[in-house]
């Protein structure tokens, strides 16, 4: 399958830089436009109708987010290119959008593309970036949406609606505040790395809770929590101090 692709870039040497990565280690990649000029990216984008974006985060006179918001075609997927550790870059992740820092990572890139090939093939609109745009509004990570991917596609839950996150070999479950369970082919320690630490945390190899729903603690070796709902899970012993640290903090 070919891929069309713009690359909207300020930086000349990073444009030629990626179209010549794109070109010998993703193949399916094409590339029909680029531009050094956001506004300009707008027009290509919407008059050229790409499958794939790659857009550059801090532009002069024109972001990357701010140029998104400026496009109404959303059938398209986009990767992020950025230079910096970007405070966005927490609701990207949740939002289950690619972002690659610079330099170009190679694999990085590949995966990036063949994450994106596979959302292509789905031919329909972009929900992540509706999300994302929603996400980046929010001044609490904690009132960000999670995209979860799931058998029946991309399902969106709140934070504060999630009770704790449950291993499940190379998927977990979600279990949420209205006790359903969605069963999610992503790994705890995939959540682990996306969600904001004050207020998720890993106490055990199996389990992820949300600290905003503890009742108490109950002790022991590694010793348990009681969330509000009644649900016990144990702590891991080697988790217990640096746990029993950030539960002292909240309450």
């Amino acid at each position: 399958m070919q891929i069309t692709a713009i690359i909207i870039d300020d930086e000349p040497k990073a444009v030629q830089n990626l179209c010549l990565l794109l070109e010998k280690y993703c193949p399916s990649v094409n590339v029909i436009a680029k531009s050094t000029d956001p506004v300009e990216g707008i027009g290509l984008i919407i008059s050229k109708e790409p499958k794939l974006v790659f857009l550059d985060i801090d532009m002069p006179n024109l972001n990357g987010f701010e140029l998104l918001e400026k496009v109404k075609f959303t059938r398209f997927e986009v990767i992020f290119i950025t230079a910096y550790q970007h405070f966005a870059l927490q609701a990207i992740k949740i939002s289950a959008l690619d972002f690659i820092l610079k330099p170009v990572s190679i694999e990085e890139l590949k995966q990036a593309v063949k994450k994106a090939e596979e959302k292509i093939l789905v031919n329909e609109p972009n929900p992540n970036l509706a999300v994302f745009f929603d996400n980046l509004q929010q001044q609490s990570p904690y009132n960000h949406k999670l995209a979860l991917p799931t058998t029946e596609g991309m399902t969106f839950v709140n934070l504060e609606d999630i009770w704790y996150f449950m291993a499940e070999g190379n998927y977990c479950y979600v279990v949420l505040a209205n006790a359903q369970k969605k069963l999610v082919s992503k790994t705890l320690k995939y959540f682990e790395e996306i969600l904001p630490i004050q207020s998720f945390y890993r106490i055990h190899r199996e389990y992820i809770i949300n600290l905003h729903y503890i009742k108490r603690y109950i002790k022991g070796r590694g010793g348990q929590v009681e969330l509000i709902n009644g649900t016990v899970i144990d702590v891991a012993a080697r988790k217990k101090d640096d746990f029993l640290q950030i539960f002292q903090k909240g309450k």
